[in-house]
């Protein structure tokens, strides 16, 4: 938390980089959030960089003109601008369910070709596959879900539970995935 700031406790915390020079700031409490909807408020404790410079993390939003849980996203520094790659209120990519948070506890993962992993929990999902919570892939430009918890296992021996931590995530794009089963 930064002290003694312009603003107060409006602008006393942000998202920084360095390259063991001077630091560089990707985002701080109080800047307009790109796309619209409010500004940035609060910051996940971890944020994830690349070899390339870039950076994700998870913030809240205050403020915001849609509806009340449109508060936490994604967002992502590419060492030039911010932008916000999912929503609270996005659809998921299969259209069962739409993303209603993203928990400050699963921290999402980076790679150097530019993809990441994130988790949230859902809402609206229907059918035979309606977790509450799924694990992500994404590019910046195209979200694929991996896995949703109650998702049958693929050795077709119970479904997936709960998740722990987040996906490890290496360089050409595959992912470790540590969960626990139901119904075994």
């Amino acid at each position: 938390q930064l002290t003694d700031t312009q603003a107060g406790s409006g602008d006393s915390r942000g998202v920084y980089v360095s390259d063991g020079g001077p630091l560089t700031q990707l985002a701080r409490r109080g800047q307009a959030a790109p796309g619209g909807g409010g500004v940035l408020n609060n910051f996940s404790f971890s944020t994830a960089l690349n070899d390339g410079g870039e950076a994700l993390f998870i913030a809240e939003l205050s403020t915001d003109p849609g509806t009340e849980s449109d508060d936490r996203g994604v967002f992502r520094h590419n060492g030039l601008s911010l932008a916000n790659v999912a929503a609270q209120g996005d659809q998921v990519p299969n259209g069962n369910g739409t993303i209603a948070s993203f928990p400050f506890d699963e921290f999402p993962t980076f790679n150097n070709a530019g993809q990441f992993t994130f988790a949230a929990d859902l809402a609206g999902a229907t059918g035979r596959i309606n977790g509450n919570r799924a694990l992500f892939l994404s590019d910046g430009a195209t979200i694929t879900e991996l896995v949703r918890k109650g998702q049958t296992a693929p050795d077709g021996n119970g479904a997936f539970g709960a998740f722990h931590a987040a996906p490890l995530l290496n360089d050409i794009g595959q992912t470790a995935i540590v969960a626990d089963f139901t119904g075994t």
